[in-house]
């Protein structure tokens, strides 16, 4: 019953903990070095992070309790993305974009245990070779693939996307 003295209800319980859980994120990456190694170093940490909170990654899907737990690291990343010259809304812009996509491979990646979901589609492709001969022929290389270089692909990826966006627009 005290509990309730100081918070609202279960919504403000759940923001609180989320909170506390992320609230000392290490996505801060060292000042020293190009803009986009520190694009890359914050999704590495944030990542780190989120699962080393594993009890807390479901909670950011309930009810927009991911906007206040992640506004800190964001800034961070804005900062980071604004001292490369990006233009301050198109700066917010990519850091949300990457911020999703870093939230949303953990939460995928957390759904099941390592590797579960690339067996289960490799067995949803084997069962359709016919119909996905591509898939069924390459799938088999990927199965094995560590998540944590599936991240770190991906998000060069995307960074590199990134740069090619400033370089153009210079």
């Amino acid at each position: 019953m005290s509990l309730y003295r100081h918070i609202r209800d279960k919504a403000d319980l759940v923001e609180g903990v989320t909170r506390l859980a992320l609230g000392q994120l290490a996505t801060a990456p060292a000042v020293e070095g190009d803009w986009d190694d520190r694009v890359l170093a914050w999704l590495v940490a944030l990542r780190a992070e989120l699962r080393a909170h594993p009890a807390i990654v479901p909670l950011l899907r309930q009810n927009g309790e991911t906007m206040p737990a992640l506004l800190k690291p964001a800034e961070v990343l804005v900062t980071i993305l604004r001292d490369a010259g990006f233009a301050p809304s198109r700066a917010a812009q990519i850091s949300w974009e990457l911020l999703w996509f870093a939230m949303g491979f953990v939460v995928t990646e957390m759904r099941g245990e390592e590797g579960a979901t690339a067996q289960a589609t490799f067995a949803v492709v084997s069962d359709r070779r016919d119909e996905l001969p591509q898939l069924a022929q390459t799938l088999p290389d990927l199965v094995d693939r560590d998540a944590g270089d599936v991240f770190l692909s991906g998000a060069r990826h995307l960074v590199n996307g990134v740069r090619v966006e400033l370089e153009a627009s210079k």
